[in-house]
């Protein structure tokens, strides 16, 4: 092997290591602008730079999950069911990190529907290691056919009701849906 060759070699591992690095140094800094009394714009960008590197991002949300501190109010709405009743609450940058995560694998459903999600805050992180290698899209077809299990083993325990066969058909577009953007 050529000296040339061996330093072009050594220079694009180098060079890999560095964007890894930086990118995930990228992603912290981004997290950091989810928090309260940062422009509206810089928040929309970091929120766009999350999504946009998909798993890449996974490690430092995942990190995130825990975090209590505030994020920001104008731009993240977080509402919590109280004794029946619906209260604005605090959003945090955990729950903000959570959100980008779901979002990325399962989307964003319509409420009604929302019970049948497999993330939840708790199970993100075991959840995702189980999956560890697959592709973001692969992890949605996975995500997707679990839901659509989740439902149709409870059919027994609801019955065939209207709203459980509208759950059932929106879980079975979704996962033909994810399995289409797979191709």
């Amino acid at each position: 092997m050529s000296t040339r060759v061996l330093l072009r070699a050594v220079f694009v591992v180098v060079l890999a290591s560095l964007t890894s690095t930086l990118g995930a140094e990228d992603y912290e800094q981004h997290v950091r602008h989810l928090a309260p009394n940062t422009a509206p714009d810089t928040i929309r960008e970091a929120v766009r730079a999350l999504r946009e590197a998909g798993t890449n991002a996974f490690p430092t949300l995942l990190a995130h999950l825990g975090d209590k501190a505030p994020a920001e109010r104008r731009i993240f709405q977080r509402d919590v069911l109280e004794h029946g009743t619906f209260h604005a609450a605090t959003p945090t940058i955990g729950g903000v990190c959570f959100d980008l995560l779901q979002g990325q694998i399962e989307g964003n459903w319509p409420k009604g529907f929302r019970h049948y999600y497999v993330l939840t805050a708790a199970t993100a992180r075991d959840w995702l290691a189980r999956h560890r290698g697959l592709s973001l899209q692969q992890l949605r077809i996975e995500a997707a056919r679990q839901s659509l299990r989740r439902a149709e083993a409870d059919t027994p325990k609801t019955g065939e009701t209207r709203f459980h066969k509208e759950t059932l058909d929106f879980l079975r577009k979704n996962l033909d849906d994810a399995k289409r953007n797979a191709a």
